[in-house]
This record gives C-alpha cells, structure tokens and sequence, in this order.
C-alpha cells in the first residue's frame, strides 16, 4: 500500500464512508455455478454515492502481463491526500478478449472491496477466468450414454442435435468434466435453466460466426 505523505484528512473521511455504507446487492446470477454474486456496477453504485458525500473519489488501473490482469486502485480525497492499493493481480486460464475481460472484471471488484471494506460475497464468476495450478481433481458422477441420448431427444424439437452436442461439449471441456458427467448435471437443472443457457451460448455461436 503507498499513500500521500500526509493522511489524516482521507482517513476521516473514509471512516465517515464506511459507517454509512450498505452491502453491494448480489444481482448477478452465475447459471452453471448456480450462485449469485454482486457485479462490478453493483459495487459502483453502493459506493458511488458514499463517496461523493466526503470528499472521496476512485481510480483504478489495469494492466496485463504474463501473471495475468492486474488492478491498481486508489483512493482519492477532496484534500489531495491519497491511499493506493494493489496490484491486484488475476491469472488467466485463457489469453483471449473475452478471458481478459472477464479477468479484469472480477480483479476491479474485489479490489475495491478489499480497499473500501465493501462486504464480500462469496463470488464464483471469477472461476471463469482463472486456473488454480493446484486445482483438486473431483471425480464426478457419470449419466449413461442412453441418458446422453435421452436428453438429446428431449430438446431435439426445439434446437438441433448437433446444437445441443456442441454445448454440451463445449461446457465439458469449460470445465474439465467428461461429457457424461456434465449431462448428469444438465439432467438436474431446471428446463428453464438449460434453454436460457443454450440461448445464450447459441447467441453468441451465431454473433462470431464468419460471414
């Protein structure tokens, strides 16, 4: 952490902040962890107000590197006194815009979290762009190929099998999980769930498509 040389007037004001502060509201809904965690804006607007009422304001820097993303945060006050925190780095499991952008989401957050004292929610969205080296092997259960074929048919009315095989792949392979252990868990979901989430992934299947 480095500061300004004097911190007196920010430390005040950041001690007024916290003491009016409300939780950032969990409004995002991760589909494939089945968790709801406060997103970027979220956080914003809890803290967006606070802020401006004493003198505060925050600016945050990311970069990347072959350790990943990293956030740099500071905290500014009225004064010119200030408080920097960070970096705050996030690896990446992937190098690709949407790895990337992901990453830098998830660091921001948790790093004015950390340097405003926002209540932390428990966040697996971050799981998305990242890979822990020592990340623990489970051994999941495994539907059949009949429940393969099973489930195929349940939905071949509404998307194509060559859809539906393709995203169950793709979210095997997201996860590290076979293709039978993923339908035991596509089997579990609410119908809503899978076409909202087979929607989406055709989406953006369609969008990056060549023309």
């Amino acid at each position: 952490m480095k500061t300004s040389e004097n911190i007196e007037e920010i430390g005040k004001a950041l001690s007024i902040m916290q003491g009016s502060m409300v939780p950032a509201k969990k409004g995002s809904i991760n589909p494939f962890f089945k968790s709801t965690y406060a997103d970027l804006p979220s956080v914003l607007q809890a803290i967006r107000g606070p802020l401006a009422e004493n003198g505060l304001s925050v600016v945050q820097e990311a970069t990347t590197s072959q350790e990943g993303v990293s956030v740099v945060t500071r905290v500014l006050h009225s004064s010119g006194q200030w408080i920097e925190f960070g970096p705050f780095t996030i690896p990446l499991g992937k190098k690709d815009a949407q790895s990337v952008g992901s990453a830098c989401s998830y660091a921001k957050r948790y790093a004015l979290s950390a340097a405003l004292a926002i209540s932390a929610e428990k966040d697996d969205d971050g799981n998305r762009a990242t890979k822990s080296v020592h990340e623990e092997k489970k051994i999941c259960p495994e539907a059949t190929q009949k429940d393969l074929e099973n489930f195929v048919n349940d939905y071949c009315d509404l998307y194509s099998k060559e859809d539906i095989q393709e995203y169950i792949e793709e979210r095997a392979k997201h996860y590290k999980h076979s293709v039978l252990a993923t339908v035991h868990e596509l089997v579990k979901e609410e119908s809503s769930t899978f076409q909202k989430n087979i929607d989406m992934w055709i989406k953006r299947k369609n969008k990056n498509a060549p023309i």
